[in-house]
């Protein structure tokens, strides 16, 4: 799990730092992206690893909004895999 984290602190970093800076090169965003969905993927089969990075997971997911080079689709694309875990919350 260990490196999982390292992934989703990349993400959460990457998807600051477009915040904070602005616009990133391609190469940029696909490497967050295939960070978002490796933790995705774990977080998929795994109930009590999505309990604790839910809540980052969305943030990502809220954070890419208006963002370009297609990160935002990417993301919600992304996002959509797991997007049912959230409603069982509710």
């Amino acid at each position: 799990m260990q490196s999982c984290w390292h992934k989703l602190d990349l993400t959460l970093d990457g998807t600051q730092y477009t915040e904070d800076f602005g616009d990133m090169s391609v190469p940029y965003y696909n490497a967050v992206l295939d960070a978002y969905q490796n933790v995705i993927d774990i977080a998929e089969g795994n109930d009590a690893f999505f309990e604790s990075v839910n809540q980052e997971l969305r943030h990502i997911e809220q954070a890419s909004q208006g963002t370009g080079w297609g990160f935002e689709e990417g993301v919600m694309d992304i996002f959509c895999q797991i997007a049912y875990k959230y409603d069982e919350e509710d």
